[in-house]
C-alpha cells in the first residue's frame, strides 16, 4: 500500500518484526524436535546412560523464550500500528497544508471580487453576483449555439479545497481501518503471499503457507464431498482463497474462507429419435424436437 511507505519509522519496525518471527520460528521449530521424541527414543537413552533431563531443560528454556518472544510481537505490531496511524496522519496534513494555501488565495480573490462588485452596484444600481458566466457554445450542425455555464474562480478553487480535505479525510479513515487488520485474495499461494506484503500487519510468510496447505486440504475434501451430487456432472473450477488477519498480525480462521467454483461439463451429443405418429396430442420424449 502505498499509503503506508514510510521510509524510516514504519520501515524499521518492519525489519524488527522480520528479525522477531525469524527467531520465533527457530525457536518453534526446536520445541517441536524436542517434544516430537519418542517413548522408545527416551528407553534407548536411558539405558545408553544419557542424561534425560537436559531436554526437558531445554524445554523449559524455550517455552519460557516463546513466551517472552510473543510478548515482545505483542508490543511490536502496537508501535507498526501507531507508526501507520502516524504516517498516514503525517500524509493528510500535507493535503491540509495545501488545501490552506488555496484558502488563502481563495480569500484574497473574494476580497477583490467583493470590492469590484460593491463598485459595479454603486455603478449601475444594480445587486450583482458571480454565479457563473453564462456563455453560448457552437455546436457543429446545429443552427442555434448551445447554452453553456462557466464555474468562476471562486467556485474553482473552492472545489479544489473540497478535494483536498475529502482526500486527507479518506487517508485517515483508510489508516483507521487498516490497523484493525487486513485480508488478502487469490486463487494460488503466490497470489495471497503477494497481497499480504502490501500490508505492514499481514502474517508471515510461514504462518500464511501454514493456512494455504490447510485450506486447501479442506477445498479438496469439500469438492469431494459434493461431487457426486452436483446435476447435470460438473468439472471443479478455480479455488478462491481469502485468508484475514487481525489487528495483531494472526490470521482469523473464522473469518477466512476458500470457495470451490465449478464449470459445466460437456455433454455427449445424443442421436435425436425418429418421430412417432404415437406421440400425437402427447408431450414427445425428452431429446426429440421437430426438425428445423
Amino acid at each position: 500500500m502505498a499509503l503506508f511507505q514510510r521510509p524510516t519509522e514504519l520501515a524499521k519496525l518492519s525489519e524488527q518484526r522480520t528479525q522477531l518471527e525469524k527467531k520465533a520460528a527457530a525457536a518453534v521449530e526446536e520445541f517441536a524436535g524436542l517434544r516430537s521424541v519418542s517413548a522408545d527414543e527416551r528407553l534407548d537413552a536411558f539405558l545408553s546412560g544419557a542424561e534425560l533431563g537436559e531436554n526437558r531443560t531445554r524445554i523449559a528454556a524455550l517455552e519460557g523464550q516463546l513466551e517472552d518472544l510473543n510478548a515482545a510481537k505483542r508490543a511490536l505490531m502496537g508501535r507498526i500500528r501507531t507508526a501507520m496511524l502516524a504516517g498516514a496522519h503525517e500524509k493528510a496534513e500535507k493535503k491540509r497544508a495545501d488545501a490552506k494555501k488555496i484558502q488563502s488565495e481563495l480569500d484574497k480573490h473574494q476580497a477583490r471580487t467583493d470590492e469590484l462588485l460593491a463598485q459595479l452596484k454603486a455603478h449601475d444600481a444594480v445587486e450583482y453576483g458571480p454565479k457563473g458566466a453564462i456563455g453560448l457554445m457552437p455546436v457543429p450542425g446545429q443552427l442555434l449555439p448551445v447554452p453553456l455555464t462557466v464555474r468562476s474562480r471562486s467556485a474553482e478553487l473552492a472545489a479544489q479545497i473540497a478535494t483536498l480535505n475529502a482526500a486527507a479525510d479518506a487517508i485517515e479513515a483508510e489508516a483507521a481501518q487498516s490497523v484493525k487488520g487486513g485480508r488478502a485474495v487469490g486463487e494460488s499461494l503466490e497470489e495471497l503471499l503477494l497481497g499480504a506484503t502490501q500490508h505492514p500487519l499481514a502474517p508471515s510468510e510461514r504462518e500464511i503457507r501454514a493456512w494455504f496447505a490447510e485450506a486447501s486440504a479442506r477445498a479438496d475434501c469439500d469438492w469431494a464431498r459434493n461431487e457426486a451430487t452436483w446435476l447435470p456432472a460438473v468439472d471443479r473450477g478455480a479455488t478462491r482463497f481469502t485468508v484475514v488477519w487481525n489487528g495483531g498480525g494472526a490470521i482469523d480462521a473464522a473469518q477466512s474462507t476458500t470457495v470451490n467454483s465449478h464449470v459445466s461439463r460437456p455433454q455427449p451429443i445424443t442421436e435425436r429419435p425418429a418421430y412417432n405418429p404415437e406421440w400425437r396430442g402427447r408431450v414427445a420424449p425428452r431429446g426429440w424436437h421437430p426438425a428445423a
